[in-house]
């Protein structure tokens, strides 16, 4: 009877170690990086919609500025949503540096409206990328975030909404 459960064990053993050297190169297959399949890099525009956010605005942009991702594809609209605070001199200064930093100034604010709402329409219908990622003012993306972002898209993709990148504070840079 224990000769009969040793080579059970055996058996099992063999067929479960079978299973996963099966398994394996699926698994490697699915942690690469998918790249996309276009000819080109498509423009994306990232929209970064702000107020009263001077003390972390600064380091977002620098963030966004040295993205993974080919330059004369890549749009950067700040959107000013009534800032009391140094945000829009801030942003101002930052796209004085860079070519493809665009600062808008949300001047619209319906009475049932959310102002936020507005400033994304109007970064929006100032937007030249087909692609639009959204972040908030408070977070830093990592360096490839562009890039992973647009590798999830085909050139037969409709619009696509949801959130993707996982949200890393500021502090998390310091």
């Amino acid at each position: 009877r224990e000769k009969m459960l040793c080579n059970f064990c055996f058996i099992f053993i063999l067929l479960y170690t079978a299973i996963i050297a099966g398994l394996l190169p699926g698994i490697r297959k699915a942690r690469r990086k998918a790249t996309p399949n276009f000819d080109t890099w498509p423009d994306i525009s990232i929209i970064v919609p702000v107020r009263d956010g001077e003390e972390t605005i600064s380091q977002c942009v620098n963030a966004l500025v040295v993205q993974d991702y080919p330059g004369k594809k890549l749009e950067i609209i700040v959107i000013d949503d009534h800032s009391r605070d140094r945000s829009l001199k801030i942003t101002n200064k930052l796209a004085s540096q860079s070519s493809f930093v665009k600062v808008l100034k949300n001047d619209n604010s319906g009475k049932w409206q959310s102002s936020k709402i507005s400033a994304l329409k109007v970064a929006v219908a100032n937007a030249c990328g087909p692609i639009m990622l959204f972040t908030d003012a408070d977070f830093v993306p990592p360096p490839s975030w562009p890039k992973s972002m647009v590798s999830r898209f085909s050139q037969a993709s409709g619009q696509v909404v949801g959130p993707f990148s996982p949200p890393r504070p500021i502090s998390c840079y310091r």
